[in-house]
């Protein structure tokens, strides 16, 4: 979890919060946090970890993967499955999805599928 310590300091030192600030701001406490970031600590929970992406502005999965709560098998069945879907905008998205119900309409998704 010594990478993750290193990103999340990156993280918080780009957002010009001290590790006072993060505990006042989502109770993540300091000590915890240097720790973890000095690669020390482990103690992080993933509810911890959501808190610090959500304040630092990251994301919370790629931030799962590196503390070893997610490995990309676990991903693999929620990827996107088309190549440049990110480019998409919201209206865009809103669009296809539209269209894949109407393609799959009356379909039934299996648990396999999930």
């Amino acid at each position: 979890m010594s990478n993750v310590g290193t990103y999340l300091k990156e993280a918080r030192n780009r957002c010009h919060l001290s590790l006072k600030d993060v505990q006042e701001r989502c109770g993540v406490t300091d000590s915890k946090l240097s720790r973890l970031e000095r690669g020390e600590g482990r103690d992080l929970t993933p509810y911890d970890l959501k808190k610090l992406a959500q304040l630092y502005g990251i994301g919370v999965i790629p931030l799962y993967v590196m503390a070893g709560y997610l490995d990309e098998s676990d991903l693999s069945d929620y990827q996107l499955v088309f190549e440049n879907a990110g480019l998409l905008n919201e209206e865009e998205r809103q669009s296809i999805q539209t269209q894949i119900n109407l393609l799959t309409k009356g379909r039934q998704v299996s648990d396999h599928d999930l």
